[in-house]
């Protein structure tokens, strides 16, 4: 397996766009979480839930996978909606599910948990930026 640092540029395919953005590598972590802003829930004639959310200055509209709560530190759990989106690190497309929340006061856009990185990477929590981007 290839071994990841703590922090990694990472490639997300979101609907029209594709960004790479940083992210933390946190195997205390289950869920993987992304930035968003603007985060609204809507149904469609259909029944089927979708979520809109900004993420740098577009807007998207990904299904509802379901809802995580999330257990953090000193805090009350929190309810995040949950989509599923397709990331690339180190030639290696993946697809997992995100928490969406506003990590405006994180370093990083995205983190990556553990259900996203078990046996694909290994990291190595005293380095970063050791795999190479997605094209």
């Amino acid at each position: 397996m290839p071994i990841a640092g703590w922090q990694e540029t990472i490639t997300i395919y979101l609907p029209s766009q594709t960004i790479q953005l940083a992210a933390k590598l946190d195997t205390g972590a289950d869920t993987s979480s992304l930035h968003a802003e603007d985060i609204r829930l809507e149904n469609d004639h259909n029944q089927q839930t979708w979520v809109h959310f900004r993420l740098a200055q577009q807007s998207y509209r990904l299904p509802l996978v379901r809802f995580a709560h999330i257990k953090r530190h000193q805090a009350s759990a929190q309810r995040r909606p949950v989509v599923s989106i397709v990331w690339c690190l180190h030639q290696q497309r993946i697809e997992s599910e995100f928490t969406l929340v506003n990590r405006q006061d994180f370093s990083t856009p995205a983190l990556l948990g553990r259900a996203a990185l078990a046996q694909r990477f290994l990291v190595d929590s005293a380095t970063s930026h050791q795999l190479s981007l997605c094209n």
